[in-house]
């Protein structure tokens, strides 16, 4: 496990402020997340993150001065190739100013290990009331989704969006090459206990693989 409970290998993400005016006009901020993974053949991915800070504010709200924090953005520690350059190991560190109606905007990138599965952390902040996540993941046009959230996807694209988000969000997915995928090519009834499948690829290597099917006759009879 590293650091902030995040297990070896995962995809992390943490933006972290720390008010310094103690005005708390952090109640007026709504900050929007977009990370946006793209998956490459050769086993790596890159990551292209946008922070969207809004000052929501009006100078006839108490409390609603301007927003001086310093920010911290912590990665993943196998994260590479972090652009900007990273203001410490692992993570970007800045000073963020906003005034009523102001909107500030930074964006960075990043590279990660993804051969045939990817988890997603991303850690929320306690008290950060306004706040949109979006998530997509792109796979090469020769990839598709596998097991995605528990349920079978066979698309190449995958976005979600979770609005005021209140909690810690996690998304482990899994993919293969569009060939390995295992589809029925055909089947002919031998005998009425007796069916032959014919499949895209040898199924000795998906040891999970189960197959039910049902056989009615010709009056309708079911045999399961």
């Amino acid at each position: 496990v590293s650091s902030w409970g995040a297990l070896e290998g995962e995809d992390f993400l943490a933006i972290i402020e720390s008010n310094f005016l103690g005005l708390k006009s952090n109640r007026y901020i709504r900050r929007t997340v977009s990370h946006n993974t793209l998956v490459e053949e050769s086993g790596m991915s890159t990551h292209a993150v946008t922070v969207v800070w809004e000052h929501l504010g009006r100078d006839s709200f108490p409390f609603s001065g301007e927003y001086h924090a310093r920010v911290r953005i912590y990665l993943s520690e196998k994260a590479s190739d972090i652009n900007p350059m990273p203001s410490f190991q692992h993570g970007i560190a800045f000073e963020l100013h906003l005034s009523p109606f102001q909107k500030k905007i930074l964006t960075f990138s990043y590279s990660m290990p993804a051969k045939n599965e990817y988890v997603f952390r991303y850690w929320k902040q306690s008290g950060v009331k306004r706040e949109t996540l979006q998530k997509s993941i792109l796979l090469p046009p020769s990839f598709r989704f596998g097991l995605l959230d528990n349920a079978l996807c066979t698309e190449e694209l995958y976005t979600i969006t979770k609005p005021e988000l209140m909690e810690d969000y996690r998304l482990h997915v899994h993919w293969q090459r569009e060939d390995d995928i295992l589809r029925v090519i055909s089947h002919e009834l031998i005998n009425p206990s007796t069916i032959c499948i014919e499949f895209s690829s040898p199924v000795k290597n998906k040891p999970h693989l189960s197959i039910c099917c049902r056989v009615s006759d010709s009056t309708g009879t079911n045999y399961p």
